[in-house]
């Protein structure tokens, strides 16, 4: 099968390598348009030229979010099969836009790879887990240094909306939290600046859906690395982090006195750092198989990824 990869740097090389491994695939071309002369490493070829790319049975979009929309419709218009990068696009009119696509639509990819961790599988695993109760809260909590690193990142300086910290890696829990919940909203987000002026380096975002479940999103590149997660039912409380899952259950668990104390404690084993970094693969051979099968993508799937682009999009934005 032969690919094309718009992008080569950062995550693009990531992805460039991923697809060198993969059996199915038999030639690569990526295009970077500052290349003065064509070069060729094995079965890759690096390429000025776009009209390369119309070659391929399939395109991955790895380019900087302002200019995933342009090539994602140029490749569906052109009937490729579309890997398209999160965040989707960068405007509401650009999502409607996308719409009128018909069958082609279902050949368009959003890549929220978190989907394939195990992190978020044990958490739905435990949503269905009618013992567990209703599911009244979530929590999700990451941190690291980022911010204190010398030099200019994206990750901050971003001049769209999309380009943040919420539409760059809060979105994957959003993705998550929408499909858990599709009346989920999202009501204030809020950031903050704690190593440079006007480089949001933290954020926390606060949601809520039509029955009763509250959700917080916080992330920051101006703390420790931690990650902590924290998932209430009225039944069970999950406390998770990058080695293990704390599971307490039952609630009604009393002491001598008959008050109630801390349920007994469960505990899995949970190797999320790993799990990230193999979730981009799963989700790319993913996307393989389903090319090489001839296959379509969920419509369900591509228009929670829009939805989730537009509440990105659509959220205030305080300080």
């Amino acid at each position: 099968m032969r690919v094309a990869v718009i992008g080569y740097r950062n995550h693009a090389k990531k992805i460039i390598n991923l697809l060198n491994k993969n059996p199915k695939i038999s030639e690569i071309i990526v295009y970077n348009y500052k290349l003065k002369d064509d070069y060729f490493d094995k079965k890759i070829t690096y390429s000025n030229n776009i009209n390369l790319c119309k070659k391929a049975v399939a395109v991955f979009v790895a380019c900087p979010s302002k200019k995933h929309y342009y090539f994602t419709k140029t490749f569906l218009e052109k009937k490729k099969y579309v890997f398209c990068e999160k965040p989707p696009f960068s405007s509401n009119e650009q999502i409607r836009s996308i719409y009128n696509y018909k069958k082609k639509f279902k050949k368009l990819y959003f890549n929220f790879n978190y989907e394939f961790t195990d992190f978020f599988s044990q958490i739905r695993k435990e949503i269905k887990d009618k013992k567990n109760g209703k599911l009244i809260s979530i929590d999700f909590s990451s941190s690291h240094g980022l911010a204190f690193k010398k030099g200019i990142s994206w990750r901050f300086d971003g001049k769209l909306k999309i380009d943040n910290l919420l539409g760059n890696l809060g979105i994957h829990y959003l993705y998550f939290l929408k499909k858990v919940s599709p009346s989920i909203k999202i009501i204030n987000t809020f950031y903050s600046s704690n190593v440079k002026k006007n480089r949001l380096d933290t954020m926390r975002c606060f949601l809520k859906n039509d029955y009763g479940l509250s959700a917080n999103i916080f992330l920051s590149y101006a703390s420790v690395g931690l990650k902590i997660n924290i998932i209430r039912f009225t039944n069970c409380v999950l406390i998770i982090n990058d080695k293990f899952i704390e599971k307490y259950y039952p609630r009604n668990t009393f002491n001598s006195k008959g008050n109630f104390t801390i349920p007994p404690k469960q505990i899995i084993k949970n190797t999320r750092q790993v799990d990230i970094k193999n979730s981009l693969e799963k989700s790319i051979n993913y996307f393989i198989n389903v090319v090489h099968r001839k296959n379509f993508f969920s419509k369900k799937n591509i228009q929670t990824a829009l939805e989730v682009n537009k509440m990105i999009l659509s959220s205030k934005i305080l300080k």
